[in-house]
């Protein structure tokens, strides 16, 4: 099993943006950024960057791999890839902030100085300087007036779609996050139906409790939906639990601070300074943008707790450092994002451009210990089965396991698995994919060996021949870490 890990104070290993990890020029180009603030990627696997200053996104196509100074291939908000006119239309932007992709494949984009978040439709797919089709927060593409309602938003920043396609806008000035429901379809100015960070749907106090915030500036769900907030002026992240995420709901876990009512800013691993971005990572690990010129990674383990201290520092050589510079090491970040293949990307946003941090892989162990059972059942070869290093999604090696009946009389032979786990009982390894034979040494379909006993054929005594049972494993997690062991155990019923 792999598992995708990162070294503190690592270097890049791809720029966009720029030709080399030491120049840091802005541009209005296909191959030029200006401020990038949003990054995220799409089905595809393409990058997609809010080029802040050059009021534009941009789209860089995977193909085989990115490479360094590559260039955009479609941009959202101009009619070209050297323009970069403010503008208050379904074609134009001022300050796109952050951005995101819904289950269709649309395009969400938060046009901060305009007060709102337009949608661009995939269709067949997109075009340069296509129309946006959904506006919130206005009721027509030509206006921008800021409010406190439930229909109205203040400089929204940071963006998410949740796991049922209902849109969540950190509304930064008013101090609060917004819900607007998916339902049958966004509509043009439909309103909110949930407020976090705020009582009512017009009010906009800020404030450092459970239930408060002071300019959230990011979203994120991870896979069990809770809600993840970065509070930007809080200087510190907090998470809502599904159960939380109703009008007024107040946050559970606090990052960067100790208790929910302070709110000071450090430099160290437990401490942080006016987060701008959030992301969450395969294994269910926080990632925030900090100030500092880093970005800090907490670890999920077996739970996050408040205050917690990070593990991992990119950007910075140590946990107390907050130097700014232009090279492979150096940040002065907005935004993360994960791709496909693990890696961590930063859209560098003081350096004009985005950069990509290769996860590194490590192997995990897996190891089968098989335990004879009743009758006269006996292992004759074949146990314990160590698999070596294995790769997620692939069907290991298969394993032979030679089992005899030492017995007198025939029997049914059954076998029990369960399924490989780690220390919070979460399955990482299936045992699947097996087959066996009895009394011929002809090998049958394959089955799944589940966490049920399973009638699997009958066993003879000797002199007949002897059953063969061979053993696959199936990795169905790619972030576990660490060796598992599954114990099998046959028996026979006579």
């Amino acid at each position: 099993m792999e598992s995708f890990a990162f070294t503190s104070g690592q270097s890049a290993s791809i720029v966009i943006g720029q030709s080399t990890f030491t120049t840091n020029t802005a541009g209005a180009s296909a191959t030029a950024l200006a401020n990038p603030f949003g990054i995220s990627f799409d089905s595809t696997g393409n990058l997609w960057l809010a080029d802040n200053a050059n009021t534009r996104v941009l789209m860089f196509p995977k193909g085989a791999g990115f490479t360094n100074g590559e260039a955009a291939t479609i941009v959202i908000g101009q009619g070209s890839f050297t323009t970069n006119t403010i503008g208050t239309t379904e074609t134009t932007l001022s300050s796109p902030k952050g951005i995101s992709f819904d289950s269709a494949g649309n395009l969400w984009v938060t046009d901060s100085l305009n007060n709102r978040v337009l949608m661009f439709p995939k269709g067949t797919g997109f075009t340069n300087g296509e129309a946006a089709t959904i506006v919130i927060g206005q009721s027509t593409f030509t206006t921008a007036a800021s409010g406190v309602s439930a229909t109205a938003i203040f400089r929204p920043q940071g963006i998410a779609i949740d796991s049922s396609g209902n849109l969540w806008v950190a509304d930064s000035s008013n101090h609060r996050v917004l819900m607007f429901p998916k339902g049958t379809g966004f509509t043009n100015g439909e309103a909110a139906t949930i407020v976090i960070g705020q009582s009512t749907f017009t009010t906009n106090v800020g404030g450092t409790t459970t239930t408060t915030f002071f300019v959230p500036s990011a979203l994120a769900f991870d896979s069990s939906g809770n809600l993840w907030v970065a509070d930007q002026n809080n200087n510190r992240v907090v998470m809502f639990p599904p159960s939380s995420q109703v009008t007024g709901g107040a946050a559970t876990i606090v990052i960067g601070q100790s208790t929910f009512t302070t709110s000071t800013a450090g430099t160290s691993a437990t401490a942080i300074s006016h987060p701008q971005g959030i992301a969450i990572d395969s294994s269910g690990n926080l990632w925030v943008i900090d100030f500092n010129n880093r970005v800090l990674m907490f670890p999920k383990g077996s739970g996050f707790t408040n205050g917690e201290a990070a593990t991992t520092v990119i950007g910075q050589s140590t946990f107390t450092t907050s130097t700014s510079g232009t090279s492979a090491t150096a940040l002065n970040p907005s935004s993360p994002a994960f791709d496909s293949a693990g890696n961590l990307w930063i859209a560098d946003f003081g350096n004009n451009r985005a950069l990509m941090f290769a996860a590194t892989i490590s192997q995990v162990t897996g190891q089968l210990t098989v335990i004879a059972g009743s009758c006269g059942i006996n292992v004759v070869s074949g146990a314990p089965i160590n698999y070596g290093s294995l790769t997620p999604g692939s069907i290991s090696t298969e394993q032979t396991v030679v089992l005899q009946n030492t017995g007198t009389v025939a029997g049914t032979l059954a076998v029990h698995g369960t399924d490989w786990l780690d220390g919070s009982s979460t399955s990482q390894i299936l045992a699947g994919n097996t087959k066996f034979s009895t009394g011929t040494g002809t090998y049958a379909s394959k089955t799944a060996l589940t966490t049920s006993d399973q009638t699997v054929g009958t066993i003879n005594p000797t002199p007949n021949l002897s059953t063969f049972w061979q053993v696959q494993v199936n990795l169905i997690s790619s972030s576990f870490s660490g060796s598992l062991t599954q114990t099998t155990t046959f028996s026979n019923s006579c």
